[in-house]
């Protein structure tokens, strides 16, 4: 089945590495960011070793960004019935991906 619903964005730019230290700080934000919202967020404490282990398996860079292009395509060739379909799933999905998907796709509807 062909994908007739995403959202994509292309960044260009020069990136730069990161050294270790940053890496890891730039980790911990990460993990303290995205698990504050759990029931039982992670502190994102392991021992020394391991972790430096796990980071050195990440290539961590930064980039100015000097050219950013988007593309959306949102089943604006299908029936509006079909539009209205995919639409209610991604809202009962539970995923907040799919969700902003929906939400994103729900915002470029035409009236009707």
């Amino acid at each position: 089945m062909p994908t007739w619903n995403y959202a994509a964005v292309h960044v260009y730019g020069i990136p730069r590495l990161i050294d270790e230290a940053q890496l890891a700080s730039l980790v911990d934000h990460l993990v303290a960011t995205y698990e504050a919202s759990q029931p039982e967020p992670w502190s994102g404490a392991l021992p020394a070793e391991y972790k430096a282990k796990l980071l050195q398996a990440i290539v961590g860079f930064e980039m100015e960004i000097v050219r950013i292009e988007g593309k959306f395509k949102l089943g604006q060739g299908r029936s509006r019935e079909d539009q209205l379909g995919v639409l209610e799933q991604l809202a009962s999905s539970g995923d907040p991906v799919a969700q902003a998907l929906g939400s994103l796709a729900r915002s470029q509807l035409p009236p009707g």
